[in-house]
């Protein structure tokens, strides 16, 4: 699965619930995630940075998610302003879509924000493979 698979998969399910989805393609300002989300009933939005992963053999191997410097900065300085901001990691697992969430300001990892370090097994352990729901990510 490529990212931009992924990402049409993400669009197409979130227009499903009503939330408007503004996709940016930026060549000249480096960092600016992938989408932006907004949800009618939740008054609230989302900047996400979408990322695709091929899941390394061992289970012990740490996970590398390619989130740039000028992307890590970027979200955590739009994050509040007034929007939450976050990565939505998609892999193939077994034959299907599998999706997970890094979240900019964190709680829910070892390691707050997004420079996280997890590992094939736990990172398997963590897979949602229900589809993406504005509820889930907000």
């Amino acid at each position: 699965m490529t990212e931009s698979e992924f990402q049409a998969r993400v669009i197409k399910t979130l227009r499903g619930q009503y939330c408007k989805v503004i996709k940016f393609n930026e060549q000249y300002n480096i960092g600016i995630p992938d989408l932006m989300i907004w949800s009618p009933n939740h008054q609230a939005g989302l900047w996400m940075e979408l990322k695709v992963i091929k899941l390394p053999k061992m289970d012990k191997t740490p996970i590398k998610f390619g989130i740039s410097g000028p992307q890590k900065t970027w979200l955590r300085e739009w994050h509040g302003c007034p929007h939450r901001s976050m990565v939505l990691v998609g892999c193939l697992y077994e034959g299907k879509v599998g999706w997970f969430i890094i979240r900019t300001a964190s709680e829910d990892i070892k390691v707050p924000g997004l420079d996280i370090e997890i590992t094939r097994e736990e990172f398997i352990s963590k897979l949602n493979f229900e589809k993406v729901s504005i509820d889930k990510l907000l």
